[in-house]
């Protein structure tokens, strides 16, 4: 069976909670600094220039990207959601289908979600609109490197162990940076890749591991799929 990549997933967008919040947290502050120069007519040039507020925005909308990075592994990699994994496990899945639930791998839907942020980030909060990007890339790609170890893919974890120090050294400034940041980007993936296709993960037979809470049985979770039949 040829395998199919989709680049397309409904069920990635963030849930409305994470959405809700950081347009609250981001609604106050643009709120206060809005009423601060309407109260105190007095004070010159706006306020939203201030040093101290444009590290306020770096660090709403670095954390927003790096929230949202984190929700995507957590919920869609079998090896941070280990009932999905129990369920995977006894299912008919191999490595040649996509994961059910959803893909680990990026889609057009996250870029969306981070075309938003660096909309804001250079329109409204006039901030570096890169910051976004960066943030949630690094923050995937890091939590992908610690997942590798979790499922046993040595050989890429310990090349990772050489490369990601390698970004810090003073002569990788420019294109051999980026060629490095390929390099981790392969490695990553082809770990991954590996990682499936190992699966079911020896963590799995671990006692008490694929209780579901409350005690029950995996065998008695059912997770419904929208579109499959398994």
């Amino acid at each position: 069976m040829k395998h199919r990549w989709p680049f397309h997933c409904p069920t990635v967008w963030p849930p409305t909670i994470l959405v809700a919040l950081f347009f609250v947290v981001y609604g106050l502050l643009t709120s206060g600094l809005w009423f601060l120069q309407l109260r105190f007519v007095t004070v010159a040039g706006d306020l939203s220039g201030l040093p101290e507020i444009k590290q306020l925005h770096q660090v709403i909308l670095g954390g927003a990207a790096f929230i949202y990075a984190v929700y995507r592994l957590a919920r869609f990699h079998p090896a941070c959601h280990w009932t999905y994994a129990a369920w995977l496990k006894l299912s008919p899945w191999t490595p040649n289908q996509p994961l059910p639930l959803g893909p680990v791998h990026p889609v057009w839907q996250d870029a969306a979600v981070i075309g938003v942020l660096t909309a804001i980030a250079e329109w409204h909060a006039h901030v570096d609109p890169a910051l976004p990007a960066v943030a949630f890339g690094l923050s995937y790609l890091i939590v992908m490197t610690g997942l590798l170890a979790m499922t046993r893919q040595w050989p890429a974890f310990l090349m990772l162990g050489f490369l990601w120090p390698a970004l810090m050294l003073p002569d990788v400034e420019g294109w051999p940076g980026v060629v490095l940041l390929v390099a981790i980007v392969l490695v990553i993936w082809l770990g991954h890749r590996r990682s499936l296709r190992a699966f079911p993960w020896p963590f799995l037979d671990q006692p008490n591991r694929l209780k579901a809470p409350g005690g029950k049985s995996d065998l008695k979770i059912e997770i419904r799929v929208a579109g499959r039949d398994w």
